[in-house]
């Protein structure tokens, strides 16, 4: 095991938000802190505070570009969206700001292998990153936090938009020449029972199964999978860039016997930190009272989530599409 970087803060947690296989860098951040890693040179290669608070990342289908949506504070409402050039990552860090984003996330469009799609506060936009020009936009006038969610279609894309706040909802259709409005539109019967992915210039496409499933079309290695169990359900995944492997999570609802109230999940996660802390002795603060406060903590009356069940668990599988086995499960609660 190596370790990779010492932020040396209790405050702020850690987080991986992003893996680009292509260039084999993870992407890091700490409250304001922003690191790449180079896996191949084995140390960081940046390390910033200039982009603040980076809430989200995504990679182009092609991999060339990290797109970054980062907020001034906590309390910040419109994220400041920046691209990452990752082909000059190894000379130096080179980023540019392409304005405010409004929505929740910005979404890679594989009919275009260096765009996205974003939302802006009275627009949405098809942005290509490679000529830094704005392909298409439409205007929306709706001044207000956005949920995205975006459909791949062989012919067309379908972006859904949530309005946070009126639970509003609207549709637009993107191809390869335009971006147009849907007035109406017959509604996806859940977001995550409706969707489409392509992968590897169009080579590879996964879509939802009415139970719960996920179907891999792979042209790559001429192969159709199949990813359907009972009680479980698959969610959207990730491929490796030889389509053979396949990142995914997944939710298994739990047998009778197997259910536990939140309750006594809880106190036994604070029981386990507890016993953690009394081991690692040159850990715990000289002041009685940290402990005290931790150890109280365990001994609060009986809440209104007390009656809660704990009816399923999730695990982030990676599959070997070859073998069709499970190669590694890690729990993600």
């Amino acid at each position: 095991m190596l370790r990779i970087k010492e932020f040396g803060n209790k405050v702020y947690d850690t987080y991986l938000i992003g893996y680009n296989e292509k260039y084999r860098c993870l992407f890091l951040k700490s409250n304001t802190r922003f690191v790449i890693y180079s896996l191949s040179l084995e140390k960081v290669i940046v390390e910033t505070k200039e982009l603040r608070r980076v809430d989200s990342l995504t990679f182009t289908s092609d991999w060339d570009y990290a797109i970054c949506s980062a907020f001034k504070t906590n309390n910040s409402q419109l994220a400041k969206v920046y691209v990452i050039d990752m082909n000059q990552l190894s000379e130096k860090f080179v980023y540019e700001y392409i304005g405010f984003s409004a929505g929740n996330k910005t979404w890679k469009l594989s009919r275009f292998p260096s765009g996205v799609i974003l939302a802006r506060n009275s627009s949405i936009e098809v942005y290509d990153c490679r000529t830094k020009t704005v392909l298409f936009n439409i205007k929306n006038h709706y001044h207000t936090y956005k949920c995205l969610f975006l459909n791949e279609g062989e012919q067309e894309d379908v972006l859904e938009i949530t309005y946070i706040g009126n639970d509003d909802h609207d549709f637009y259709g993107v191809n390869s020449t335009a971006i147009q409005h849907y007035p109406e539109i017959k509604k996806y019967d859940e977001r995550y029972t409706a969707w489409k992915r392509y992968e590897l210039n169009r080579k590879i496409v996964q879509s939802r199964t009415p139970t719960g499933g996920v179907r891999i079309e792979d042209q790559l290695n001429q192969r159709n999978i199949l990813l359907e169990k009972e009680k479980i359900n698959f969610w959207e995944g990730k491929f490796s860039l030889s389509g053979d492997y396949f990142w995914t999570e997944i939710i298994r609802e739990l047998d009778e016997d197997e259910r536990i109230p939140i309750a006594v999940k809880r106190n036994r996660l604070v029981a386990d930190a507890m016993k953690r802390i009394k081991s690692e002795t040159e850990l715990v603060s000289k002041d009685p009272r940290w402990l005290r406060s931790i150890q109280s903590s365990n001994e609060d009356p009986e809440d209104e989530n007390d009656s809660f069940i704990i009816d399923s668990v999730r695990y982030s599988i990676l599959i070997n599409l070859k073998t069709q086995k499970v190669v590694s499960i890690m729990n993600s609660e």
